[in-house]
């Protein structure tokens, strides 16, 4: 093609279809292993993991243990600390 016969981009009726192809890594990636019965590669198993883990959030064992450790810090900041332990 040269310059001069270039009539500019095709309309999008004429174009030819672009191949979509989902890649690994990602979660479309995990689905397609899914649809084609193919063995997960990890690094679309970690892409499932991570998106389940985010659409789950904290779990109730983590929000325990945060409230634990601020009660414990709100504990703290009530004591009241001598000067000799300043002095040392």
């Amino acid at each position: 093609m040269t310059l001069y016969n270039y009539q500019g981009p095709l309309p999008h009726d004429q174009r030819p279809p672009r191949p979509r192809v989902a890649r690994c890594g990602t979660l479309p990636g995990y689905k397609r292993h899914q649809r084609l019965k193919e063995p997960v590669c990890d690094p679309c198993r970690q892409a499932n993991i991570n998106e389940c883990r985010s659409r789950r959030g904290p779990s109730a064992e983590v929000e325990r243990i945060r409230a634990r450790f601020a009660y414990f810090r709100k504990a703290e900041a009530r004591i009241d600390v001598g000067a000799e332990v300043n002095a040392a």
